[in-house]
């Protein structure tokens, strides 16, 4: 299972304040609806991280994860810690924190997720979760154009405060037939950005732990750190995924907009 792979050991998912003060952090309140947070079942006999892995400390990360309401970000966040796929959607309220840890050739590595809300009310405050990030994903849906449109203001702003640290560009949703922003696309605005772009599905689980790896290989400067628990799950819900010849166009749509130079065109093009 996933939960092999990803382990989540805080005591479950808390709010925290923007300054990132440990001593800040609450427990959300009794009167708030909330779901209850599973923890993963534990690995276990060969399929766990050797003991010496386990001995070792963590190298930890701050990670900020972007973009618009409903994209996906914390169906991402619940998929990785317990392999359950939420179905309905629920908004964030403010920034929920949890903690992954990903096993990999050069050790453990523990990302601190900060799952944002994708609402305008956040406001300024939004700046202060990202103070001290170290990498950042942002999310949108590829049948939502509206949500592509506003990966650049994301970037923006995000960049302003935590300046040029990784940062992976992820178009969610590619198992849902009615696409509407074609690879391409997504491959030309994260170069314009300096950005790496994958497709992913939550859902399918296509690519999802590559944007986890791309961003543990550059904050570790290891280009070639390998995941030591690989994931070897099929979808568990039917669903649609490009044919192997479609993924082989969009995988040559996004060399050849890699291969572009970078023209004038204005950030109003998006």
């Amino acid at each position: 299972m996933l939960s092999q792979f990803f382990s989540l050991f805080t005591r479950g998912v808390k709010r925290r304040t923007p300054d990132g003060d440990d001593a800040a952090w609450e427990e959300k309140s009794a009167d708030v609806d909330q779901p209850p947070v599973k923890r993963p079942t534990l690995a276990s006999s060969s399929s766990s991280p050797s003991s010496t892995e386990q001995a070792q400390d963590p190298k930890s990360f701050k990670m900020v994860l972007l973009g618009d309401w409903e994209v996906g970000k914390t169906a991402l966040v619940r998929r990785l810690l317990t392999g359950e796929f939420q179905k309905l959607y629920r908004p964030t309220e403010g920034c929920e924190m949890s903690r992954l840890k990903l096993a990999t050739s050069g050790g453990p590595v523990a990302f601190e997720v900060w799952d944002t809300a994708g609402l305008e009310q956040l406001g300024g405050l939004k700046d202060g979760y990202y103070v001290r990030a170290d990498c950042a994903i942002v999310l949108f849906d590829v049948t939502n154009r509206e949500s592509f449109s506003s990966v650049q203001r994301w970037l923006q702003d995000f960049r302003r405060v935590a300046g040029q640290v990784p940062v992976v560009m992820a178009g969610n949703k590619i198992d849902l037939k009615d696409r509407a922003v074609k690879a391409q696309e997504s491959a030309g605005i994260s170069r314009r950005h300096g950005v790496q772009y994958y497709d992913l599905s939550v859902k399918s689980r296509f690519n999802l732990q590559a944007p986890l790896l791309w961003l543990a290989r550059r904050l570790l400067q290891e280009p070639s750190l390998q995941l030591t628990v690989e994931v070897a799950h099929e979808p568990q819900m039917p669903s649609f995924l490009p044919s192997l010849a479609e993924r082989k166009q969009a995988e040559r749509d996004l060399a050849e907009a890699r291969s572009v130079a970078i023209g004038s065109d204005s950030d109003e093009d998006l």
